[in-house]
């Protein structure tokens, strides 16, 4: 979600609220709707309680998640650099550098493929393609030291710290919050705002009371705002978590492509898809 739209949901909120507050000053009666208005402000107090008790409830969990989906886009790349280094060991040096260009295919398709694509929920074939090469690449290298036996050993532990930490964010991108809970969350939001209109009251003064309005409504908006953006750590717009891990990544490699071999050896376009033999 977008700064501008986050806002225009905020202000535009706000102003049918205090609009709606205008409008039941002018069929209020007069001294309100309670007569006695402790006693209302205590019924008041425990809603708006229950609202914020589940708010931070709903929110912690959202958090949790959007922490968890960008904890594990920063394993994927830490296990993909890892793999590119392992690689060097391989041998003979085409099937290494074929290695090479294909974690980066990989990493390219990561970034400029399967992101934009886990905004509706989706993963990439590319992604998938790179990997099922990959798969069929190493058992092909050669195997005649110690330390070629180890790489190969430590080739396939990233390689399942890269596969689960991609099954999980793929998991968080696919997912939501329950639809139960948005609704016991909504129906609790709209408890506090209607509570809030039905101290309206002509003898009052109307600045105060739209003030009071606006500002109930700004704060539930916000709130319910702040729980779609971690409810959904791969949407679009301000606040998503981005593949900068996974491009530092593949600005390493390339980097050091250009001193150990061929930078123009990966077998893919700049966006990760093949390239036509």
């Amino acid at each position: 979600m977008s700064v501008d739209v986050a806002l225009g949901a905020i202000v535009a909120s706000t102003a049918l609220v205090i609009a709606l507050m205008l409008l039941a000053r002018r069929f209020a009666p007069r001294g309100g709707h309670f007569a006695d208005t402790n006693r209302a402000t205590g019924v008041y107090g425990i809603v708006g309680a229950g609202f914020a008790i589940l708010l931070g409830f709903v929110v912690l969990l959202a958090f949790q998640r959007y922490w968890e989906a960008k904890s594990k886009a920063s394993e994927e790349a830490t296990a993909v650099f890892q793999q590119y280094q392992v690689a060097a060991l391989f041998r003979p040096e085409r099937k290494r550098n074929r290695l090479w260009g294909e974690l980066a295919c990989y990493a390219r398709a990561v970034v400029e493929d399967e992101w934009p694509a886990m905004e509706s929920g989706r993963r990439s074939r590319l992604v998938d393609l790179w990997v099922e090469r990959m798969e069929a690449e190493v058992p092909a290298a050669e195997i005649t030291t110690r330390s070629e036996e180890t790489a190969y050993q430590q080739w396939f532990e990233n390689a399942g710290k890269r596969d689960a930490a991609r099954r999980e964010r793929l998991l968080e991108a696919d997912g939501s919050l329950p639809a139960l809970l948005w609704i016991v969350l909504i129906l609790a939001a709209v408890s506090v705002v209607a509570f809030t209109l039905l101290f309206a009251d002509r003898e009052e003064r109307l600045l105060g009371q739209a003030i009071s309005a606006g500002s109930v409504a700004a704060v539930v908006v916000s709130s319910l705002l702040a729980v779609v953006l971690l409810a959904s750590p791969f949407g679009g717009g301000h606040g998503r978590v981005a593949p900068s891990s996974m491009r530092y990544t593949l600005e390493t490699i390339e980097a050091e492509a250009v001193l150990l071999h061929d930078p123009q050896a990966a077998p893919c376009d700049a966006r990760g898809r093949p390239r036509r033999v």
